[in-house]
């Protein structure tokens, strides 16, 4: 109760302290009964709270955290495992994080994390990816082509495409081969993604004539930045 009223709480610059500490920290605020709904800042900058994103992912859509708007410095990429990953994706379809909460990105904790869940959940929410999320460094991890599909076939979100703000997406060695780099693009088309400056295709299972189809599935409009 003593924190409802607090607008900024910094946190930060604390890395001796676990990852267990913030996980029970991050899950007492989503379990409180009011939350923090006036906390603007709360600064976990060179901490190990980026090393559990799921736990923070579930304080952050909780609803506990209404007025954020920051949480790291722009380059603190949040660590995910497979769980993390569908914490990010159910957060996404049900379109729950604060709506001012500033840049972030999120990266994977392992090789080989099937992110078909996060693929899905895009597909699935309203609004798509949301605008916060710059940075995707989902390298070594995995996607069907199903998945790929279930994207590019799904409707515009209400901001238009489903990927409106994502700034730079790595797919290295994402196990993607001819066919999957053609559903890739098609989300593109479906979607675009007018702020993506950085595409990292390199080390997946691509041919020329892959690519090749995969640049002819594009829009003019879809990738102005690349």
């Amino acid at each position: 109760g003593a924190m409802v009223g607090m607008s900024s709480l910094e946190l930060g610059n604390n890395p001796d302290v676990s990852g267990e500490v913030w996980e029970e920290f991050m899950v007492a605020i989503a379990e409180s009964d009011k939350g923090m709904p006036k906390l603007s800042n709360l600064g976990l900058s060179v901490t190990n709270a980026k090393r559990v994103g799921g736990s923070l992912l579930f304080a952050l859509g909780s609803g506990k955290l209404p007025s954020l708007e920051r949480l790291f410095a722009e380059d603190e990429l949040i660590l995910l495992d497979e769980k993390g990953v569908e914490t990010l994706g159910d957060v996404v379809k049900r379109g729950t994080l604060p709506p001012r909460l500033g840049a972030m990105g999120f990266s994977l904790k392992a090789p080989n994390v099937n992110c078909d869940a996060l693929i899905r959940s895009i597909a699935l929410s309203e609004k798509g990816l949301p605008f916060c999320v710059k940075t995707l460094n989902v390298k070594w991890g995995r996607v069907g082509e199903d998945a790929l599909a279930f994207l590019a076939a799904s409707g515009k979100g209400s901001l238009g495409g489903k990927l409106p703000g994502l700034e730079r997406l790595d797919l290295f060695n994402w196990g993607i081969d001819d066919g999957k780099v053609k559903r890739l693009g098609e989300v593109f088309a479906a979607h675009g993604c007018p702020r993506l400056n950085i595409l990292e295709l390199s080390k997946n299972r691509i041919t020329i004539a892959g690519f090749s189809a995969f640049v002819d599935t594009l829009c003019t409009d879809s990738l102005p930045n690349v």
